[in-house]
């Protein structure tokens, strides 16, 4: 196409604008390298603000494209793929002010960044690149940024002594962007022998440093799918539209399915392989727990696949969430309702005494459930699901090579759920699917009122970016010091943070997150926990009162769990936190209210109440005893204290021994000493 005949030097000027943000989108991730110390969750929030800032970019120059009728614009507007992923954000803004947690729903979690701004960031991007698709120079430009972000992506992690760092903290995502850069590169409308030679050598490079393995069956499954083209009966069902629509999409329901199966039937494969005699020091008397469940290929989709079953469970549970979702980054909420119902050890570490299987989950619920259809359905229902689902029908239904992507994207997708600094790959190669449609006069004109809207959202983000930099960089920055502030224990009144318009209670949850690493790797743990008293006393203030004012089980969750292990530190380090000692059996109380099976938080209260306040203990243990079923390791263990109080040794020994059959020591460390103790041995 000649540029300069066709296109006017104000709209080149737009094009230009256009193109050079779609380039720079696919190198947000050097804004997550080690050397910039940007939010919380540095290889997230720092490429946010890049990502926002490019998008209102793109928003601003495409709207007035748009606006002004300029026609290869509005024939990306008018593809199917493009309009479904616009329904797809506007259907999730308009879900989010109904969920638990509406800001969060709306910026993503500050760990993975997707939410409803990120739906609609993703649509603008593919609309841009749509538009601009249809000029092969601009093509090749774009086609070369990503081939050079996924290179250098891959030559970091490839780095003998990684001295420049990488951009995130897990290489597997490496993997992922290589293939999908790939996949650009051989969706060109002209394949060369040069693009697919980079294409393969990207993909190699990326599968050597991820050993992603979810990467090689979607590449298997698309070049599966495109070698049908080739088999006489079947190339003339290829050419269906409605029949590679229709595939795309059962592919994406199966693979979700038979993740979710996969789960018991995996378990039952490792049980089936335990002999008599494995790994005696292990407490418990089921035979998962001397199961080596996670260890290998299997293990990671075990574990993959229980992510999937709670978020079912829960849906079965609640119907309604089915209906409506819990708002994007919901996962580690789903996960507070049912952590307990995984089987295995509830801390990393191995302890000879406790199971030899650890849901990984345990350490990260503040990501996602890595199944896109999954996630989706529990963020915005199956209405929402329904629309994403189209997203994929429409690449399919434009040509073969769309459904070939299509099916790679969502075979990934069974495994995998987007952060937010891989929007300019995923925007590129879902562009590079569409067919731009001539719209009709009535269409057009429709069409054009899209424009000011989508420049609106642009200029609304250019704001955004201005306002997160101020508050929470100030916010974030200045509280990971925690610095010394007076106590205050006014639910109404106390903490140290007021933002309606960010994941105010998020930020804290995680800063107390940031606190108790820095108390346990300090030289002298006690003494800094002494010294950050205050702080404890302050952010356990806040996440009471998200729980009293928003219900949130995550907030009461996270105040019980930091406070027992900072209580493990020893009584030297209680100082002013005796108060929060206190309060700690009325707060579980609140959670056994709405969770009565998380009693797992009971262990250390009990025994440090045990160890400073005998008839104190003898009160707590009978207030709790009869909530617990008989079935609850935590309940044999209380009555187990119960007897040592009282001097009854044997009873002691009996009730500790039975806890430790049900699987005590996989929720609370037991030394070896103590389990051949309680045995008599």
């Amino acid at each position: 196409m000649n540029i300069k005949s066709s296109v006017s030097p104000l709209a080149q000027l737009a094009d230009s604008a256009v193109l050079t943000a779609l380039c720079l989108l696919q190198f947000a991730f050097v804004f997550g390298m080690p050397w910039l110390d940007n939010g919380l969750w540095p290889q997230t929030e720092g490429p946010s603000a890049a990502i926002h800032l490019l998008s209102a970019v793109l928003a601003l120059f495409t709207g007035l494209q748009v606006t002004f009728k300029d026609p290869r614009y509005l024939k990306a507007l008018a593809s199917p793929v493009v309009g479904a992923l616009f329904a797809f954000a506007v259907f999730s803004a308009l879900l989010a002010p109904f969920t638990p947690e509406p800001i969060r729903s709306i910026q993503g979690t500050l760990k993975h960044g997707v939410g409803v701004l990120w739906q609609f960031e993703m649509a603008i991007a593919v609309l841009a690149a749509a538009a601009l698709w249809q000029t092969t120079i601009y093509r090749r430009v774009a086609g070369c940024s990503v081939a050079t972000a996924a290179a250098v992506i891959v030559i970091l992690y490839a780095l003998p002594n990684r001295s420049l760092g990488v951009p995130l903290a897990f290489p597997e995502w490496a993997g992922i962007v290589a293939f999908a850069a790939a996949g650009l590169l051989v969706t060109a409308p002209r394949i060369s022998l040069v693009k697919i030679s980079v294409a393969g050598l990207i993909c190699a490079g990326g599968y050597v440093v991820s050993e992603n393995r979810a990467v090689l069956l979607a590449l298997a499954v698309a070049a599966a799918y495109r070698a049908t083209v080739s088999i006489p009966y079947i190339r003339a069902l290829v050419r269906v539209p409605a029949l590679r629509a229709a595939t795309v999409v059962s592919v994406a329901i199966a693979t979700t399915a038979a993740v979710y199966v996969a789960g018991p039937i995996i378990e039952a494969r490792s049980v089936a392989t335990v002999k008599a005699g494995d790994f005696p020091s292990v407490a418990s008397s089921a035979p998962v727990d001397r199961a080596l469940i996670q260890d290998g290929a299997l293990g990671t989709v075990w574990s993959r696949s229980y992510m999937v079953r709670i978020l079912v469970d829960e849906m079965v549970e609640k119907p309604v969430t089915a209906l409506v979702g819990n708002g994007f980054g919901s996962f580690s909420t789903t996960y507070e309702h049912h952590a307990r119902d995984v089987p295995g050890r509830f801390f990393a570490q191995p302890v000879p005494t406790a199971s030899t299987t650890f849901w990984d989950v345990h350490t990260s619920a503040n990501f996602h459930s890595h199944n896109m259809l999954a996630e989706t359905v529990a963020s915005v229902g199956l209405g929402g699901a329904i629309i994403w689902l189209g997203v994929f029908a429409a690449m399919a239904w434009a040509s073969a090579g769309g459904a070939a992507v299509a099916l790679g994207i969502v075979v990934v997708g069974s495994f995998w759920f987007p952060i937010n600094h891989m929007l300019g790959v995923l925007a590129l190669l879902t562009a590079a699917t569409v067919l731009p449609r001539q719209p009709g006069a009535r269409s057009e004109t429709l069409l054009a009122a899209v424009g000011p809207l989508v420049a609106i959202l642009g200029a609304a983000l250019l704001g955004y970016v201005g306002v997160a930099a101020a508050v929470l960089g100030v916010v974030e920055r200045s509280e990971r010091g925690f610095p010394a502030v007076a106590v205050n224990t006014n639910v109404e009144k106390c903490g140290f943070i007021r933002t309606r318009l960010f994941p105010e209670q998020e930020i804290v949850i995680d800063l107390y997150s940031v606190l108790n690493t820095r108390i346990a790797s300090a030289d002298n743990p006690p003494r800094e926990l002494f010294d950050r008293s205050t702080n404890v006393i302050s952010i356990n203030c806040m996440l009471r009162r998200y729980y009293e004012r928003d219900g949130s089980i995550r907030a009461l969750t996270a105040s019980l769990a930091g406070r027992t292990s900072l209580i493990a530190l020893g009584s030297a380090s209680y100082g002013s936190l005796r108060t929060e000692i206190v309060a700690w059996g009325d707060d579980i109380e609140r959670l056994l209210d709405v969770l009565p099976e998380r009693t797992e938080f009971l262990p250390p209260y009990i025994a440090i109440l045990g160890g400073r306040a005998h008839q104190k203990a003898i009160m707590e243990i009978d207030r709790f005893v009869p909530r617990l079923k008989d079935s609850d390791p935590v309940k044999h263990y209380l009555l187990a204290q119960r007897s040592r109080l009282f001097g009854d040794e044997a009873g002691y020994r009996t009730h500790f021994s039975r806890a430790l059959d049900l699987g005590f020591a996989n929720l609370w460390p037991v030394s070896e000493a103590e389990a051949k103790r309680a045995r008599g041995r």
